[in-house]
């Protein structure tokens, strides 16, 4: 769960951070924003989600956002509106109700060592069999090469 968490902030969250003047296309961790001033983005279902919240002791790097906020920021449709050349449609149909499953699993399993065998084979299910020739994991990966290329660009 970490693993997704982790290739959604060095991708997805970036780019957002880079809209929002969090962070620049150098490092996803660098905070380039005030850090006395919040920086959010407003949802349309009336949510905010932090976007500079920052390591205790060190103003200067971003903390990762959670997969609840990145579910969020994923499942708006003027957040989404910055994405103009990655394709909604696999946002909506695959990885939405996909980090979906992914945050049931971790909100019943804090710890994935204390996670039960028949909830990590659904989570290896979830991850790595591949549905359209291709999983999960790999399509994730895929989306993410593809939000680098609008970064780096």
């Amino acid at each position: 769960m970490f693993v997704i968490e982790l290739e959604l902030n060095t991708s997805f969250s970036w780019f957002i951070r880079i809209q929002s003047h969090v962070c620049d296309s150098s490092s996803a961790w660098k905070n380039i924003s005030n850090p006395k001033r919040s920086i959010t983005q407003d949802l349309d279902n009336g949510k905010k989600v932090k976007l500079n919240q920052y390591e205790y002791g060190n103003k200067s790097v971003l903390q990762g956002l959670m997969l609840g906020g990145i579910s969020l920021l994923l499942n708006d449709k003027s957040t989404l509106d910055d994405f103009e050349n990655i394709d909604i449609n696999y946002l909506e149909k695959e990885l939405i109700p996909f980090l979906g499953k992914i945050i049931n699993l971790r909100n019943e399993h804090a710890h994935i060592k204390a996670m039960q065998l028949v909830k990590y084979q659904v989570l290896d299910t979830l991850l790595f069999s591949k549905s359209s020739g291709i999983s999960n994991i790999c399509k994730l990966l895929d989306f993410k090469k593809l939000i680098l290329e609008n970064i780096k660009s």
